[in-house]
């Protein structure tokens, strides 16, 4: 019954993406039942003229009209074909469509479990064409009912017999195709995981970013030494099933194959001794129906419950529920104060974050400062409510984070991180992360490259801001340097028209020049905005009017940049004259060169 339901869902889907299906199918075994029957009953109206003595014209006449009928038939399905491929990718486009709208239901920490990620991976590769096939196992199913029906109506003219043996015959093949099918879903969820690890060994060798170590050091024997070694996991796990499935194949087609030759040796003996010739010949290709029927029935039968678990995957991701990306009812209002008080997070057992007590006003310029692994990050993400406090609350003006709607706090809080994504697209879009629409548009691009220092640069290439960065599908692409592309982000932060705009490391690939240059431009920015930088640079903290030192996620220290030169035997004060220390050391080992 579960098997029967999800494929009732998966083809309810299929339908609702692309009603086209259902009108194909209904076409589709409508004419199969007319293809079925007319090689029958024009042998048995042909010998029939013959024993009554017609004219031959008739038999011929009989033959056109059934040619007509068939090249109609063959040219319905060469029209309803065509448009087949049409649809199928309207719903391909449609099935992932709905995939990627999902997933911005789910929940950020999702993105970090392997189970998830072979769950996705699945429902884009393989989800689609599982859905299409559960929808068409359906459709032959029913198809291969009605005819199974119409031609044991034949049969049961004659004798049962043949009936009881075909149905016998049918539900054995039915259950070791069942099986065997079984037995090769299962082959397939063992190497889910190893197509994915393949997939990312096919994906190391054509990223830019990893061909240069693929040049110049030896990862690319690594890289081939998985992959031998993936393989060789996938043919242990085929060599385990193959004999067994092999084998229950072998039976099965030898069972079925059985129905033909012992139908006609039964017609034979009933229709030869009455001498009805015409009988004869007609249940001999009703035999030959009847065989293919049952295989055809049994067969799709036994892979209906297989058509349904592969189905699965797509449930796999669409069953998912996110809590963060659905929740809260209300709208963020204009930024005026968030309020931190008593916040704990753990990523499982580990601690990341304990006791975090912290206020932010609007127009605030604020610097949180740390070594790796501190916790500046994963508060950063706090802050934009992709995941929420274990313990301790975030107070939104007056509201409570929870109650506030994850995509309105978004729109108020902009975040540019060190790891930020760049898109093969325009610069424009890249920017805007959106197509420019009007003049306005334009206008606030060309804004937001003079505020980073991009603006000479773009307008140098041939399409400007229309010119399409990397060259992974133009090759009039553009390939930005680090520095540039963090001069993107930072363009990106200024057209976001943020309340609140936070600067995680975004600046780490700039010198330190250009990264001073940058922080005097957002301060700019900022002036009636909220900023909030995370940098490992100390230099950039000194105009902060609130400085948090965070240590092994705790809160260690806070106050303004004199505050805490001033505090005796304070962290800050000592990282900050390290680092002094190094760039000035730097500085005069430069001069000496």
């Amino acid at each position: 019954m579960k098997g029967i339901k999800r494929t009732l869902k998966l083809a309810k889907m299929v339908i609702k993406l692309c009603p086209f299906y259902l009108i194909y199918s209904i076409f589709d075994i409508v004419l199969g039942l007319i293809t079925t029957f007319i090689p029958i009953g024009i042998v048995q109206v042909i010998i029939g003229y013959y024993h009554n003595g017609e004219k031959f014209i008739k038999v011929l006449i009989v033959c056109g009209l059934i040619t007509i009928v068939d090249y109609l038939i063959q040219i319905i399905y060469n029209y309803f074909n065509k448009l087949y491929r049409r649809y199928q990718r309207r719903f391909f486009s449609r099935y992932e469509i709905m995939i990627f709208n999902k997933l911005k239901e789910i929940d950020y920490e999702k993105y970090q479990s392997s189970d998830f990620l072979n769950d996705y991976n699945r429902a884009i590769d393989e989800g689609g064409w599982a859905s299409i096939g559960a929808f068409w196992t359906l459709s032959d199913i029913i198809s291969s009912f009605a005819k199974v029906i119409m031609i044991f109506t034949i049969f049961a003219l004659i004798d049962y017999i043949i009936i009881v043996y075909a149905l016998g015959v049918g539900v054995v093949y039915f259950f070791l195709i069942k099986y065997v099918a079984q037995i090769e879903w299962q082959l397939s969820q063992k190497n889910k995981k190893n197509v994915r690890e393949r997939g990312y060994v096919k994906r190391m060798f054509y990223l830019k970013d990893a061909s240069f170590d693929i040049r110049t050091s030896e990862i690319d024997s690594l890289l081939l030494q998985a992959n031998d070694t993936i393989g060789s996991r996938v043919i242990s796990n085929i060599d385990k099933t193959l004999l067994k499935s092999s084998t229950l194949t072998f039976i099965s087609e030898i069972l079925i194959r059985s129905i033909y030759p012992l139908a006609l040796g039964f017609i034979s003996y009933v229709t030869l001794k009455s001498m009805d010739f015409g009988s004869f010949v007609a249940l001999t290709v009703a035999a030959s129906t009847l065989s293919n029927i049952v295989w055809n029935l049994s067969d799709n039968l036994a892979s209906f419950e297989a058509a349904s678990v592969r189905g699965e995957t797509v449930f796999a991701i669409m069953n998912q529920k996110g809590v963060i990306e659905i929740s809260g009812t209300k709208e963020a209002e204009t930024l005026e104060k968030i309020e931190i008080k008593n916040l704990h997070f753990s990523y499982g057992e580990t601690k990341v974050l304990e006791d975090i007590n912290l206020t932010i006003t609007k127009g605030d310029k604020i610097a949180v400062v740390g070594e790796n692994g501190a916790g500046k990050t994963t508060f950063v993400k706090m802050l934009l409510r992709l995941y929420d406090p274990q313990e301790g609350k975030i107070i939104y003006n007056k509201e409570l984070y929870q109650d506030l709607k994850p995509e309105s706090i978004r729109k108020k809080i902009g975040a540019v991180f060190q790891d930020f994504q760049v898109y093969s697209f325009s610069i424009s879009e890249n920017i805007l992360l959106r197509k420019s629409k009007n003049k306005e548009d334009e206008e606030l691009v060309i804004e937001a490259l003079k505020f980073s220092g991009l603006y000479e640069k773009v307008m140098s290439f041939p399409k400007q801001l229309d010119t399409i960065i990397t060259q992974e599908f133009d090759k009039e692409g553009v390939e930005l340097s680090s520095g540039e592309k963090q001069k993107l982000a930072i363009a990106r932060a200024y057209a976001g028209n943020y309340d609140f705009i936070i600067l995680d490391e975004p600046s780490s690939a700039l010198d330190p020049i250009a990264e001073a240059e940058i922080y005097d431009k957002m301060m700019k920015l900022g002036k009636d905005r909220t900023l909030l930088f995370v940098s490992h640079r100390l230099s950039t903290t000194v105009k902060a009017n609130k400085i948090y030192l965070f240590s092994a996620g705790k809160v260690i220290e806070e106050g303004t940049h004199h505050d805490l030169m001033q505090m005796k035997d304070g962290q800050y004060q000592y990282m900050f004259n390290i680092q002094a220390l190094n760039y000035l050391n730097g500085v005069k080992a430069n001069e000496n060169i």
